[in-house]
């Protein structure tokens, strides 16, 4: 019997323990706009780093018509100084691909102060606040004749 309380202890801690590195991610393109719409599950800390870069990177990698990555931020709750970095690094990794990684539902306003501490200026980067700018971010990708003084014309960035 004790052997059994031990054995169960041991479980449910292993499961506490894996949730944070391992978190569920759900991955969809967008037909329409053909996009990656990544909406990670959970906070981004050092445990989940690792495997949320990986599978963005993998997903990019399976189809090479993917030009823009959005990270939906709207179920991450916080990110420590491990994730803010990571997510520099991604976003820094995915432009030299030539594709683009946007933030949508990037609405905490300590993390512009965690971004700017890593040395992220949001300024000029896509970040949004919301769902409606990132439709009209996406409806001037689409629009014939569009250029890029009006896309940065719909971009909410973060002011310091």
């Amino acid at each position: 019997m004790e052997y059994g309380i031990i054995l169960g202890v041991a479980l449910s801690i292993g499961i506490y323990l894996i949730r944070p590195m391992r978190p569920q991610i759900q991955s969809t393109i967008v037909a329409p706009h053909n996009y990656l719409l990544v909406k990670p599950e959970q906070g981004f800390f050092f445990p989940s780093v690792d495997h949320v870069r990986t599978h963005i990177n993998s997903q990019i990698l399976s189809d090479s018509s993917i030009r823009l990555i959005v990270l939906d931020c709207e179920q991450m709750l916080d990110m420590d100084y491990t994730g803010t970095t990571a997510l520099c690094a991604l976003h820094g990794s995915v432009n030299k691909t030539g594709r683009e990684l946007v933030f949508v539902n990037f609405n905490r306003p300590c993390w512009e102060l965690k971004f700017e501490a890593v040395g992220f200026s949001s300024r000029g980067k896509h970040v949004f606040l919301g769902k409606d700018e990132f439709v009209q971010f996406l409806e001037s990708r689409h629009r014939p004749g569009s250029c890029n003084s009006e896309v940065a014309n719909l971009m909410i960035t973060l002011e310091p």
